[in-house]
Parts: structure tokens; C-alpha cells; sequence
């Protein structure tokens, strides 16, 4: 019990400094193993907060995404870091989740990141994102691959699920008739 409690301090503390930029605080508590992508009672994890909070600074988030932070994870409101990025006008952290391949068309709210960040009068910000829509990452084509050949496992697995049990079906509605 004492472990878990440590680690989620240690959590919370990851959480906190990334919030801050304090990539030295970050430093110790990744070495000490903190879980990089673990998420507070309110969703938000590590790599959203140095996206949103940290100062708009690119280290926190290269940091975090280096210690395997997921780019592409989710608030509750579905909000990613890159678009939480985008939407304070963080210019280095978009730069550096752009550059890991951050997926670009996950919006929120109707808004893509590009869009919000013109919105909310980050041109600069706004222009990075809309080039870098228009050209195509070699990191986001690759995840985007592998989350289709995932999903077309999912959907080849179901269609085996349905004729299993069609054959099934057709076996003991030959016995009933016999």
C-alpha cells in the first residue's frame, strides 16, 4: 500500500512540475519512474499540462515525449496537447509535438488545432499548423497505419466471431431436426 501511494505522489509530482516547466523536478521524478501518462481524478496527465501551463515551452514537452508521453491521448473534453498548445499560442510546444507527429486533425469542439490557434489569434502558430497539415509526417502515416491494420484485425476478428457461430448455429439446427 505504502508503493502506491508513493507513486501516485510521484505522479503528482510529475504532473505538477510539467505544469510549471520545471524540467529539473521532471528530470528526478522520471528517473525515479514516475508513470509518464498516468492522469489525475480529472484526466489531465503530464504531457497536456506542460502543452497548456508550461510556460508555452518546447523542453517540457520533448522531455515528456521522449519518456514515451502518448501525443495523441485525450482529456475528457477531447482535448490533445498539440491543439491545448495550440489554443495558448505555445509556438515551441507545437513545434516539438508537430515534429514528434502529433496527429493534427484530432480536434476538439469543432475546432482543429490550426483552427483554434487562428481563433484565438496565434497566427503564427496557426500558419506552423496549417503547413504542416499540408505536408505529411512520417510519424503520424506510420501510427495512422498501424491503428488501421489494428482496426482491421478488430473487424476481421468479428467476422470470424459471426461465421463460428453461424456454423454453430446450422450444427444445432441440424441435430434439432434429426
Amino acid at each position: 500500500r505504502r508503493r502506491r501511494k508513493e507513486r501516485r505522489a510521484d505522479s503528482h509530482q510529475l504532473r505538477q512540475a510539467a505544469a510549471l516547466g520545471d524540467l529539473a523536478t521532471m528530470r528526478s521524478a522520471l528517473r525515479m519512474g514516475q508513470a509518464v501518462n498516468e492522469a489525475d481524478a480529472d484526466g489531465w496527465f503530464a504531457l497536456a499540462l506542460a502543452a497548456c501551463c508550461g510556460k508555452g515551452m518546447g523542453m517540457p514537452v520533448e522531455l515528456l515525449l521522449q519518456a514515451g508521453a502518448d501525443m495523441d491521448r485525450r482529456l475528457p473534453n477531447g482535448a490533445t496537447p498539440v491543439y491545448l498548445a495550440a489554443q495558448n499560442g505555445h509556438k515551441a510546444a507545437v513545434q516539438k509535438l508537430v515534429a514528434a507527429g502529433a496527429d493534427l486533425s484530432i480536434g476538439c469542439g469543432g475546432h482543429t488545432p490550426a483552427d483554434i490557434a487562428k481563433k484565438r489569434g496565434f497566427v503564427k502558430v496557426a500558419e506552423l499548423l496549417y503547413r504542416a497539415a499540408a505536408r505529411p509526417n512520417p510519424a503520424a502515416v506510420e501510427r495512422m497505419a498501424v491503428r488501421e491494420a489494428e482496426a482491421g484485425e478488430r473487424l476481421a476478428l468479428q467476422r470470424a466471431v459471426i461465421v463460428v457461430q453461424g456454423a454453430w448455429r446450422a450444427k444445432l439446427a441440424r441435430r434439432e431436426a434429426a
